[in-house]
């Protein structure tokens, strides 16, 4: 779900008299290695925190669920550069797009004291599953990729959606919520065979969030870039 571009469009745009708004990061991260001492210090002080508790998503109330993970990033993303919230019709559609891809534990929630806090999304990379298709899902392509994302399962996987509630921004509780989930998705989906996940986008000035991931292992390893042009 990710685009791609050449080397040489970034100055083509340019030279149509655009220039550069903001960067954003894309990182890799390799869901196989153990976390960092670092990282395994915040689990032992999420372990030893009261009215924490981190969970899956449960698929028998999926439109609700969606709603609450909606309902999460809309708030915790409010004052990031560019963020335009999701509406009731676009987390609809959202739900519906999503219902093939996603399995229970592909969302993981942070709660305090029972109240949703933290929420973390990981979609399969459907690249990987469909890359031998040669863009054909008629007549049995479709199948194919089915089977793979459902049965067989691929090794690669995004991150594409992940906030904690502003509430919480500021404090080290916002970090413990930010491990809590992201661990959650990753012990999972290691033991069900994914090797390596992208997390992306990152805004080049959100430091506090890169410096995490930084810590968790992640490695920048994609930029894109959004271009501005005045109209005057």
């Amino acid at each position: 779900m990710m685009g791609h571009g050449r080397p040489w469009y970034g100055e083509r745009v340019e030279q149509c008299g655009y220039r550069k708004a903001k960067d954003l990061i894309a990182y890799t991260y390799d869901v196989v290695s153990e976390p960092s001492p670092a990282i395994r210090a915040l689990a032992a002080k999420a372990a030893g925190l009261s009215g924490l508790r981190f969970r899956f998503m449960d698929m028998t109330k999926f439109k609700d669920e969606i709603a609450l993970v909606v309902t999460i990033f809309n708030d915790a993303w409010a004052d990031n550069w560019g963020f335009l919230p999701f509406s009731h019709a676009e987390m609809q559609h959202l739900a519906h797009m999503l219902k093939p891809l996603l399995q229970s534990e592909d969302v993981a929630i942070g709660e305090v004291d029972g109240v949703p806090a933290a929420v973390v999304v990981c979609l399969p990379n459907i690249n990987e599953a469909i890359a031998d298709l040669k863009g054909r899902l008629l007549p049995f392509g479709w199948a194919k990729a089915l089977w793979r994302l459902k049965v067989v399962g691929v090794k690669t996987a995004r991150i594409p959606l992940m906030g904690v509630l502003r509430r919480y921004h500021g404090s080290v509780l916002s970090i413990v919520l930010a491990h809590g989930v992201i661990e959650k998705i990753r012990v999972s989906h290691q033991r069900k065979g994914f090797r390596s996940a992208e997390l992306s986008w990152i805004l080049e000035d959100n430091t506090a969030v890169r410096r995490l991931i930084e810590k968790w292992g992640g490695r920048a390893y994609k930029t894109y870039r959004i271009f501005r042009k005045d109209l005057a």
